[in-house]
């Protein structure tokens, strides 16, 4: 069968939306042997994307005969695979090669590969020596945090997502070496940051933007070495408005 090798354009399946199929596209296809895509490219990568639950836990029961406790997993209630807790799935109480089976020729590959999937145990949580960190996937090495995911050597963090040795913040998102931060996306090395984005090397920064090594700056954008900026332009510290001076105001 030969497939026509002109460019064209579809409706996808599932969102509707126009898209394109080249036609070096469609040579491909063929050589491969595969029909044309039937959705766009946008929902062609979601459904590749949900194969990776990353954030969303759901408590479950634990599939390890004799265990009737609930566990923290990836994998809701309704999920027909068999999930053990962490530490069982990790010893050597059963054996993987149980749940083998024979190629069968006769049956699509793909069958066969759901079926193993469904009955050999899967883990869980992805995270890995956690400590009072159960609310937690794809984590390593964390401490005392909560819906934390993809993250490695968080301490006392909340609501983030990776991070890099990270303490006492919360509400993050792909930021590293930071602490006690709050709402900061694509930051490092900073301390207490709010609201930021793209800041480095600062501390004290309130809804700034690309800020290097600032410190005590709001609403700024693209500073580089400054202190005591507002709106990108200089102030004064306040104590030095008092006679040009700083008071001791300790009693």
């Amino acid at each position: 069968m030969t497939i026509d090798t002109k460019e064209e354009t579809r409706a996808c399946a599932h969102c509707k939306a126009s898209f394109i199929i080249n036609a070096s596209d469609f040579v491909f296809y063929e050589r491969m042997k595969v029909p044309p895509p039937t959705r766009c490219p946008e929902c062609r990568l979601v459904r590749r994307m949900s194969w990776r639950n990353e954030r969303t836990l759901y408590k479950r029961k634990c599939n390890v005969p004799g265990h009737t406790e609930d566990i923290i997993s990836i994998f809701s209630p309704e999920k027909p695979f068999t999930v053990y807790d962490q530490k069982h799935w990790w010893s050597d109480a059963w054996d993987p090669l149980a749940f083998g089976a024979e190629y069968d020729f006769s049956k699509p590959f793909f069958q066969q590969f759901r079926e193993l999937l469904q009955r050999t145990p899967q883990i869980a949580l992805f995270n890995s020596n956690a400590v009072r960190t159960e609310y937690a996937n794809h984590a390593l090495d964390s401490k005392d945090s909560f819906l934390i995911s993809a993250s490695y050597k968080s301490e006392n963090v909340m609501y983030a997502n990776r991070v890099l040795e990270v303490r006492d913040s919360s509400d993050l998102y792909l930021v590293g070496w930071l602490e006690r931060s709050y709402e900061a996306v694509n930051c490092g090395t900073s301390y207490k940051l709010r609201w930021c984005y793209g800041c480095e090397d600062s501390q004290d920064m309130l809804f700034s933007y690309d800020c290097r090594n600032c410190s005590q700056c709001i609403g700024c954008v693209g500073l580089r070495n400054k202190q005591y900026h507002i709106f990108n332009k200089p102030h004064r510290r306040a104590e030095e408005k008092v006679s040009g001076i700083c008071r001791d105001v300790s009693p």
